[in-house]
């Protein structure tokens, strides 16, 4: 009898200790909600999205032995990655105003999971979709059209540039054809001794079916020359460009 009443009091004392220390009554957890700030959920790279964080029912911290803290991933990749850039939980102050924001920087269409295991928060998804950026200078790509860098005097040369915006995505869209077609390119030559060399009828033509803005001039001086491609004062990648005039 005593051995079967020692056995029932350590059964007890076990089950007890096995219970967590720091469990919250589920019925009294608060529900939370997500939702894109002015139901706004497409961005360019580079502008911050904002999430907004809904408390659905009272929130008293000093019932709690957590703070709300989740972790938020985008596409599989918690916090900042290849696809996002400062993320930040703005979870300080009355609950009204809290929410998670992060600057998307890749093009395409992502979704973000808010996960926080000690609110049972769960299963809580949103889409959203990046367009390119403005043109960033630097980053945009030029070449030659169909490899071609070898004319006579007196003939049109075609160039392509590849816009690209700050975060290296090709900036074909429609959205973004103004801002990048209203740009003012500058293109100047020199030969190998670094002395001027002329051009003339510098056109820009537009943008083709692939996204490449089309450029042209007409090559005047024969020789070995370089070509610069420069906007805003910023050369682009691949340039100066060499290339061969003949007489």
């Amino acid at each position: 009898m005593a051995s079967s009443l020692i056995r029932q009091i350590a059964f007890s004392l076990l089950c007890f200790c096995s219970l967590p220390a720091n469990s919250d009554d589920e019925s009294e957890l608060p529900a939370f909600a997500f939702g894109w700030s002015n139901n706004d959920d497409t961005f360019d790279a580079g502008e911050t999205a904002t999430i907004k964080v809904i408390v659905l029912g009272n929130f008293d911290f000093a019932k709690h032995d957590f703070r709300f803290n989740p972790n938020v991933s985008v596409n599989d990749k918690v916090g900042n990655s290849c696809f996002v850039s400062g993320m930040a939980l703005h979870l300080d102050g009355a609950t009204e105003t809290w929410s998670i924001s992060f600057i998307p920087i890749m093009v395409g269409l992502f979704n973000v999971l808010v996960v926080d295991q000690h609110f049972r928060v769960l299963d809580s998804s949103l889409h959203f979709h990046v367009n390119p950026g403005r043109m960033y200078p630097a980053a945009g790509v030029v070449s030659w059209k169909d490899d071609r860098n070898e004319v006579t005097a007196g003939t049109r040369v075609e160039l392509l540039i590849l816009p690209k915006d700050a975060f290296g995505n090709n900036i074909s869209s429609s959205s973004s054809q103004e801002s990048v077609d209203q740009d003012d390119f500058t293109l100047f030559a020199s030969t190998s001794e670094g002395l001027p060399a002329n051009l003339t009828d510098i056109a820009n033509k537009g943008r083709n079916g692939r996204g490449y803005l089309n450029l042209e001039f007409t090559a005047v001086t024969a020789g070995i020359l370089l070509l610069h491609v420069q906007i805003q004062n910023q050369t682009l990648q691949g340039s100066p460009l060499p290339f061969k005039v003949n007489p």
